[in-house]
């Protein structure tokens, strides 16, 4: 599945394309730099303080030693610049 997020300014804009990759955000001030998560991973489920709800937790602690990636981990990228009110779909 191809996915895709693009910033623009006025008429110009960049659009980053992957290819087993769904994670982006916008980052920076300006808001102008693509931020893109190439692996996540996570040793335990559940936290106990949240940013959102001080003092209360997600659910139990429990270690998760199974959801490390085994293997090998492969995406692809493209960047494509243009002139428009959107990407040209390609």
């Amino acid at each position: 599945m191809l996915n895709y997020a693009a910033l623009q300014e006025g008429r110009n804009g960049m659009a980053v394309f992957s290819e087993g990759l769904r994670e982006f955000e916008v980052i920076g001030e300006e808001k102008k730099t693509f931020a893109i998560t190439l692996l996540r991973g996570v040793g335990l489920l559940g936290k106990e303080d949240l940013f959102l709800r001080p003092g209360r937790p997600s659910g139990i602690k429990m270690p998760v030693p199974d959801s490390q990636l085994r293997g090998l981990l492969s995406c692809r990228l493209s960047l494509l610049s243009y002139t428009g009110t959107q990407p040209p779909l390609v």
